[in-house]
C-alpha cells in the first residue's frame, strides 16, 4: 500500500491536535496550598496527644514556622508520595515519624519507609504546584535525580486524581465501653 497525505488529513490532523491540546489546558489543577506562601520544609511531625494531629515545621523566609494540617488532607497527600516512590496504591493503615525523620507507612499488607528528603521535596513540590498552578508536562527540562519535580507532581495528580482507595486507620489500642452494667444480684 501507498500513502500519500491529501490536504484533508492535514486539516483533520490539525484539528485533532487543536482538539487535545485544548483538552490538557481544560485540565486545570484544583490544589489547595498548605501554605498560601512558598516555603522550605524542614520535617513533619505528629502531636504527641490522643489526636496525634500531623503538623509540618517549615520556613518562609528567615521566620520559621509550623502548621497543623488535617489528618485526611496528610494521609492523602503521603498515600500520594505512596505511590510516586514506591508504587504503592493500598490504603493506609497508620503513619508514623521514624527515626531519621522520614515516615513509616503501614498499609494494608505491608511496612514501608519514606525517606525524610521524599516527604519534605514533596510537600514543597505540592505546595508550589498549589500556588503556581503548574501545568503537568510529560518532558519536562528539570535536572531532577529523584524524578519529583514539581512538573511530576502535577503529573501525579492529573492522573490520580481521587482514584486511590480511601484510607482507614488502624487503632492501636482496644476500643474501651463507654458505660459498664453492673447488676445486682440478691443475696440468699
Amino acid at each position: 500500500m501507498h500513502f500519500t497525505q491529501s490536504s484533508d488529513f492535514a486539516i483533520a490532523s490539525a484539528e485533532i491536535n487543536q482538539y487535545f491540546s485544548a483538552q490538557i489546558q481544560k485540565t486545570q489543577l484544583d490544589l489547595k496550598p498548605l501554605i498560601a506562601k512558598k516555603i522550605k520544609v524542614e520535617r513533619v511531625g505528629f502531636t504527641r496527644n490522643a489526636s496525634n494531629t500531623p503538623y509540618i515545621v517549615y520556613r518562609v523566609g528567615e521566620r520559621r514556622c509550623c502548621t497543623f494540617v488535617k489528618r485526611k488532607v496528610m494521609t492523602s497527600l503521603i498515600q500520594k508520595l505512596l505511590k510516586l516512590t514506591h508504587g504503592i496504591t493500598e490504603s493506609i493503615r497508620s503513619l508514623r515519624v521514624n527515626a531519621s525523620g522520614g515516615l513509616q507507612v503501614k498499609t494494608m499488607s505491608d511496612i514501608v519507609c519514606i525517606e525524610r528528603r521524599y516527604v519534605v521535596k514533596f510537600l514543597e513540590n505540592y505546595n508550589t504546584v498549589a500556588l503556581e498552578s503548574i501545568a503537568p508536562t510529560t518532558n519536562c527540562e528539570c535536572n531532577d535525580q529523584d524524578r519529583m519535580c514539581v512538573h511530576a507532581v502535577a503529573r501525579l495528580f492529573v492522573t490520580l486524581g481521587d482514584r486511590l482507595p480511601s484510607f482507614s486507620f488502624l487503632t492501636e489500642a482496644p476500643i474501651q465501653p463507654l458505660h459498664r452494667t453492673y447488676q445486682a444480684y440478691a443475696k440468699t
